[in-house]
């Protein structure tokens, strides 16, 4: 058995846990990879022989585990473990399914699992090589991360996850790096040279849609999300004027949702604030308005089992009257504002017209 110190900061508890040495390795690698959603300090104070367990089953001759202490125990657990099915799987773990513990961590932290593996679900044995999803806001982002966390469902794979589920390198609020006014962002949205760990050894795709849309779809969000005004034009108008004007000065405002596309495609050079042109960051760019043809086409290259149903909406959709806004409904100033703002992005979408989308 195993004994763990452990101070979590976020509840302000320090306790002992006694572990059986397969739940002490997974609940070690829970802790080491939570970067970015809470500090652990977490260390292996000794090894000991014995009986004892955590929750209903620990050692009877072991007074120190009062139903006070097994309490707290649950909460750290909780904070090291985030996901339900792997904090169960963590209370049952023994000889048996350690190693499947060991992996569905893995996954969930977006990382593929070891070499070795034979845990792989047959649905990726056609694999080619291993593709990374480019997130830019408002381009249909979550609908793709998505459908790669579902697949993950069915069986472990051996390429990574996507996005906001790629939790050691893309999950959680950031600074992003260079930036001059200290702003942060969710890891996701920062553009990829600012974060190259998360797209090592892997092809990357993202989806590129017209910036007008684009504007008008942040609007949707900002209204469902923030409570920002009604669907209706004048305050997408009102929206958009004040928002596009806070952009010069902070480029980062929003989560990163007003950064061109061009930042996601080429790079983003943050001292200068703009897009990087001679970079290169996006392998394969595919079309917003075509994506499920064009996704699934890639896929189909790169064979993995992921298929898009655009017809499943996400949970970031511009709601119910936002989502019949149109672009002749923007002022003409507001309008002018976008298409100047975000030229390097329509220059993309004209430059790259037998690109995008594999065609």
């Amino acid at each position: 058995m195993v004994w763990f110190i452990h101070f979590e900061p976020c509840i302000g508890i320090l306790a002992v846990v006694l572990l059986s040495p397969s739940q002490a390795d997974a609940y070690a690698l829970g802790a080491r990879q939570r970067a970015g959603v809470a500090h652990q300090d977490v260390r292996l104070v000794t090894s000991l022989r014995g009986a004892g367990n955590i929750g209903g089953r620990r050692s009877s001759t072991d007074a120190r585990f009062t139903s006070e202490t097994a309490s707290q125990q649950e909460l750290l657990l909780e904070s090291v473990f985030p996901w339900p099915h792997l904090l169960d799987l963590f209370r049952r773990s023994d000889a048996e399914n350690s190693s499947q513990l060991r992996l569905s961590i893995l996954q969930e932290e977006g990382k593929p699992a070891p070499a070795n593996s034979t845990e792989y679900s047959a649905l990726w044995k056609d694999v080619k090589r291993n593709l990374t999803f480019i997130h830019i806001p408002r381009a249909g982002g979550s609908a793709v991360e998505s459908v790669r966390f579902s697949e993950e469902k069915k069986g472990p794979a051996p390429v990574p996850m996507w996005g906001v589920h790629d939790t050691a390198h893309q999950h959680g609020l950031a600074r992003i790096n260079g930036a001059t006014n200290a702003a942060s962002c969710y890891r996701q949205h920062h553009p990829p040279n600012l974060n190259p760990s998360a797209f090592a050894d892997s092809d990357t795709f993202c989806v590129m849609r017209d910036p007008v849309k684009r504007m008008i779809s942040q609007f949707g969000f900002a209204h469902s999300f923030y409570g920002e005004g009604y669907c209706d034009n004048k305050s997408l108008n009102t929206y958009l004027a004040k928002a596009l004007q806070e952009y010069k000065h902070n480029p980062y405002l929003q989560d990163c949702h007003f950064l061109p596309q061009s930042a996601y495609v080429l790079g983003w050079d943050a001292a200068a604030g703009h897009a990087d042109k001679k970079g290169r960051a996006c392998t394969h760019v595919l079309a917003y308005d075509t994506i499920a043809l064009d996704f699934n086409r890639l896929m189909e290259t790169y064979g993995y089992p992921l298929r898009l149903d655009v017809t499943k909406k996400s949970g970031f959709q511009s709601p119910k009257g936002c989502d019949a806004l149109a672009p002749d409904g923007l002022e003409p100033a507001v309008l002018n504002t976008i298409k100047r703002m975000y030229k390097d992005d329509y220059d993309l979408l004209n430059t790259m017209v037998h690109e995008i989308g594999g065609r």
